[in-house]
């Protein structure tokens, strides 16, 4: 979730009430044009690449839960594998993911998917079996992926 705080139309410049029924409707220019690009679609994301369709991996940094309270190697090795690995992934902390006892947590958007307990030597097979050769690391995932008796 994010907050945008937009000119407000009833206000001055010094932060004081305009009189009433004379709003500065100009003020309402970058809303109308946030609105026209990501709510209405009538206008082209300024962008050559989607930041917001980017994808990312979360680390789980929640205090309610005691194994995420070592998040901060994962993080560095994440961030350290997916620059070696020259990829446009973005390498983010976040707040409970939710899986509580069985952190720290990793998840990935690209493709939705979660990891658990995920060490520093995890976090970089993570990269290089997942995101760069396409194949999940399937000890660590949640849940559990259940192997076929063939």
């Amino acid at each position: 979730m994010m907050n945008l705080f937009l000119p407000n139309p009833f206000l001055g410049e010094d932060e004081d009430l305009l009189p009433e029924g004379k709003p500065q409707l100009e003020k309402l220019g970058l809303y109308q044009e946030l609105r026209e690009i990501y709510v209405q679609g009538t206008r082209p994301i300024p962008f050559e690449d989607n930041p917001l369709k980017r994808p990312y991996l979360a680390v789980c940094r929640s205090s309610r839960c005691y194994p995420s309270r070592n998040w901060e190697p994962v993080v560095e090795a994440l961030q350290t594998a997916v620059k070696a690995a020259g990829l446009d992934v973005y390498v983010m902390t976040s707040g409970c993911l939710e899986v509580c006892k069985l952190g720290p947590v990793v998840h990935y958007s690209g493709d939705r998917t979660w990891y658990t307990r995920v060490t520093p030597d995890t976090a970089t097979r993570i990269v290089q079996q997942h995101l760069v050769q396409g194949n999940p690391v399937s000890e660590n995932q949640y849940p559990p992926v259940v192997q076929s008796a063939n």
